[in-house]
């Protein structure tokens, strides 16, 4: 049975980090089923729809509609939301890109939920395009 792995994408900058090694996954179906989780941080059609277009990605197969808010509202947002998507979907490894809030606290839910049996990793780039 493939093992299931969530690739978090909270903001812009993510789903162009994502978009390379969700395709890599999307062909490795014989050991692999690739779920992309948005956090719905960056809510605006501007700012992800377009972005999931531009880059070639399917409409995700989670989106925890988070929103805005403040810091407080959307930190516990993406914990209660991915916690509850973690027991629905039971994935096997979870790759988080990023560093902002949403995908950090990801991450967090992902290594405390009892669903989950490995958090792969969190990846977090500096590279600005000047």
């Amino acid at each position: 049975m493939p093992v299931t792995v969530d690739l978090i994408a909270a903001a812009r900058p993510n789903f162009m980090k994502v978009a390379p090694l969700y395709k890599a996954l999307a062909k490795e179906s014989s050991w692999c089923r690739v779920r992309l989780v948005h956090t719905g941080q960056h809510y605006d059609a501007n700012m992800s729809d377009a972005f999931l277009r531009d880059l070639g990605l399917p409409d995700p197969d989670a989106h925890l509609g988070i929103g805005g808010g403040s810091h407080a509202q959307q930190t516990g947002g993406v914990m209660i939301a991915y916690e509850a998507e973690c027991l629905r979907a039971h994935p096997d490894w979870v790759v988080v890109v990023g560093y902002g809030k949403s995908a950090t606290n990801a991450a967090i839910e992902s290594a405390a939920a009892r669903s989950i049996s490995r958090l792969a990793g969190s990846r977090a780039s500096r590279l600005r395009i000047r």
